[in-house]
């Protein structure tokens, strides 16, 4: 069966921008982290790695936390 463009075959399904428990689990989880991660304490652990792509790749990677992406 065949539904029309823009109709959900689930109308009560999870609303748009809702997100899968599992996800809200792990953020949640990773937010009670940096509750005790102190900003000087991030910033000496990036400090400390030596190559520059694997330093850059671990700020890109805490960027997306930060900025949505276009």
């Amino acid at each position: 069966m065949k539904f029309k463009k823009g109709v959900s075959g689930n109308p009560a399904g999870r609303p748009p921008g809702g997100t899968h428990a599992a996800a809200r689990a792990v953020r949640a989880r990773f937010a009670q982290l940096l509750e005790v991660y102190s900003p000087e304490q991030m910033k000496a652990d990036l400090e400390a790695i030596t190559d520059p792509k694997e330093r850059l790749g671990i700020m890109l990677g805490l960027a997306s936390f930060c900025h949505p992406q276009a």
